[in-house]
């Protein structure tokens, strides 16, 4: 999920939540690329702030576990699939 506040309109801040879906084979190295290019991508326009950024574990240390947790668990079903 994504995360981020559009500045914008009679509310101080409107957050916006976006479920982000990519293919199940899905390389894991572009997988964990993708929160640093969904972090640039929303950080380009000036009215809008990115709520959650990996790279910055004090911030919400329980989702950087979960995402370490998933990643980990990705690679090591990947290992174990049969040869095509």
């Amino acid at each position: 999920m994504l995360i981020w506040s559009l500045l914008i309109g009679r509310l101080p801040e409107q957050r916006v939540l976006a479920t982000i879906r990519v293919a199940y084979g899905t390389a894991a190295d572009k997988l964990k690329g993708l929160p640093r290019l969904l972090e640039n991508v929303v950080r380009e326009h000036e009215n809008a702030r990115f709520e959650r950024c990996v790279q910055q574990p004090t911030v919400n240390p329980m989702l950087d576990l979960q995402q370490a947790v998933n990643f980990r668990i990705i690679d090591e079903q990947r290992r174990a699939a049969p040869a095509k």
